[in-house]
């Protein structure tokens, strides 16, 4: 029998450990305020093709409800109040 080598390492991969680290430093605020804006996009025309296909009642009020606490996000997100944190420039990694 041939055993399989394992890996050098457990953990995610580079990629996602990386992008967490940029999000922690505050180099990817904007572009995560970018993000969820495009998602929040999506969910909207999901919300606006369910109006039109949907013909059970339960779905379509979690779907609106999904669509609330999203726009409130947005709203925040977008807000004056937020405006400074997501501004603020990079620190360095540590």
């Amino acid at each position: 029998m041939s055993q399989v080598p394992e890996p050098a390492h457990a953990g995610p991969p580079n990629s996602v450990r990386n992008a967490v680290r940029l999000m922690y430093a505050g180099a990817a605020l904007s572009a995560v305020v970018l993000v969820s804006a495009v998602f929040f996009g999506i969910n909207t025309l999901d919300l606006i093709i369910s109006f039109t296909q949907v013909h059970v009642l339960a779905p379509l009020i979690v779907s609106v409800i999904v669509w609330l606490v999203g726009l409130g996000a947005i709203i925040l997100l977008f807000s004056k109040e937020s405006g400074p944190y997501f501004a603020r420039s990079a620190s360095p990694l540590v």
